[in-house]
C-alpha cells in the first residue's frame, strides 16, 4: 500500500514539475516583452521538489502528506463499511451503494486537493520566476463574477511585495478551487489603456464587458 502511494505520489509529482517550469518560463518571457527585463538565472535544479516539500497551507502539512491522508481516509471507511456490513448481514447491494458513494466523496477530495495545489505550483513559479528579474511587487487579480468569494473580492488589486507573499493570505490561492491570480507590479509601465473582463451581476445571462483594467471588484 506506501508503494502504492509513493508511486501515486511520483505520478502527480511528475504532471506538476512541467508544469511549473513551463510557468516559470511563461512569466519571465511575458515581464521581458512588456518591461525589457533579461532574466539572467534559469531553473533552479530540483525546484518543484523544493515547493512540493514546503507546507504551505494553515494544516502545516506539505504535499506528500495530504495525499497519504486522502488515500489513508478512504482505505479506513472501507474497511469500516465492510465490517459493518458483515455484522448486519445486510447482503452486498446496500454495501455496493455505500461504497460507490464513498469513492465519489473520495473523488471529490482528490479533486479539490490537486487543484489546490496546481495553483499553488502556478503562482510560486510566478513568484519565483517574478524574484529572478529582481521584481518587487505584484497585484492579486480576482475573477469579476457574482462566484467570487469574499475574501478574493476584498483582495481585488491589492499590492503585496514578493518577498512577503505568503499562500492563503497575501497569495492565491485563498480557498480550494480558488480563481484568482497575480500579475507583476511593474513601475512605469502605464495599464491605462488595458481592459479586464467582467460580467455584469445579476444578469441572467452571464454577459462578459469589458472594464478598465485598474478597476477593482469593489469598484
Amino acid at each position: 500500500m506506501a508503494m502504492r502511494a509513493e508511486q501515486a505520489l511520483q505520478g502527480l509529482r511528475d504532471e506538476l514539475e512541467p508544469l511549473y517550469e513551463d510557468t516559470y518560463y511563461k512569466d519571465l518571457y511575458e515581464v521581458q516583452s512588456k518591461a525589457g527585463y533579461v532574466p539572467t538565472v534559469g531553473l533552479p535544479d530540483g525546484a518543484i521538489d523544493t515547493v512540493l516539500s514546503n507546507p504551505w497551507a494553515s494544516d502545516g502539512k506539505i504535499f506528500s502528506e495530504r495525499i497519504w491522508e486522502n488515500q489513508q481516509r478512504l482505505i479506513n471507511t472501507l474497511r469500516y463499511e465492510l465490517a459493518q456490513s458483515l455484522m448486519l448481514q445486510e447482503g452486498r447491494a446496500p454495501l455496493v451503494g455505500r461504497i460507490q458513494s464513498r469513492f465519489h466523496v473520495s473523488f471529490n477530495e482528490a479533486r479539490r486537493l490537486v487543484e489546490t495545489e496546481t495553483a499553488f505550483v502556478q503562482e510560486r513559479a510566478f513568484m519565483d520566476s517574478m524574484a529572478t528579474m529582481g521584481l518587487e511587487e505584484y497585484e492579486i487579480i480576482a475573477v469579476l463574477d457574482t462566484r467570487t468569494s469574499q475574501i478574493c473580492r476584498k483582495l481585488d488589486k491589492k499590492r503585496f511585495f514578493i518577498k512577503d507573499a505568503k499562500p492563503g493570505i497575501t497569495m492565491p490561492p485563498f480557498h480550494c478551487y480558488c480563481r484568482s491570480t497575480t500579475v507583476p507590479y511593474i513601475p512605469g509601465i502605464s495599464n491605462d489603456d488595458s481592459t479586464r473582463a467582467a460580467r455584469k451581476e445579476g444578469d441572467p445571462d452571464g454577459t462578459t464587458v469589458q472594464v478598465p483594467s485598474e478597476l477593482s471588484y469593489e469598484e
